[in-house]
């Protein structure tokens, strides 16, 4: 079993409650640290780990979290008074000025900032993991690694970005308006998933809803 950590989607709790029972842990989070690999980047580590267990068989799985809601959680976590002399910090802005500058900053890019999950689950215009769970339904993600792993897990509160008020929290139509087709990508795969209950590339229908997407990207 393959669980990648998709940032801000409760991977520090999982972590914790399974990290110690795993064969290979990937860890660290700053400059070369691998907790958040990515599906392209952990490609050559898949081959390895495929030469050195020809009998067995592989399984990714990961969570998806609503994007504006991961793009939020990202936001509180980096307003915490700890960092607050680091370039990242963002308690100087509401989220209505932090969303304003990124969306002005992603006019000039390629690959907008928002793509951050969808580009981490896909490679070659394909979903590369087999199992993807919607953040909103945690429960069956835990159900499922219970399952696999034959034992129940229940997951501690871990890196919980903090509570802002609601008016630092507020978001425009205008806004928001900008925002979507920055997001549209990310949004209609975490839809969809969440509609199908969690995504399953075994089942034809699932692969191909998903392929449709990005497709049309």
């Amino acid at each position: 079993l393959i669980i990648y950590s998709v940032p801000k989607t409760g991977t520090t709790s999982i972590d914790k409650a399974i990290g110690m029972a795993a064969t290979i842990r990937l860890s660290g989070t700053k400059n070369n640290g691998l907790k958040h690999i990515n599906t392209k980047k952990f490609n050559k580590w898949a081959k390895t780990l495929k030469k050195e267990f020809p009998d067995q068989k592989f399984v990714s799985c990961c969570v998806m979290r609503e994007p504006i809601d991961w793009i939020s959680s990202w936001f509180r976590y980096r307003s915490r008074e700890g960092i607050k002399d680091r370039p990242n910090y963002t308690g100087n802005f509401t989220f209505e000025e932090y969303l304003s500058n990124l969306c002005d900053r992603s006019e000039h890019k390629k690959f907008p900032v928002f793509r951050g999950q969808s580009k981490f689950i896909i490679r070659k215009n394909k979903i590369a993991v087999d199992r993807i769970f919607p953040y909103a339904k945690m429960n069956n993600f835990i159900e499922y690694i219970s399952e696999k792993l034959d034992k129940k897990i229940e997951l501690p509160m871990k890196n919980i970005s903090p509570e802002l008020s609601e008016s630092k929290m507020n978001l425009s139509n205008e806004t928001l308006d900008r925002l979507k087709p920055l997001i549209a990508l990310d949004v209609n795969i975490y839809n969809q998933i969440l509609k199908m209950g969690s995504y399953d590339s075994s089942k034809n229908d699932h692969k191909s809803s998903l392929e449709r997407i990005i497709n049309n990207y």
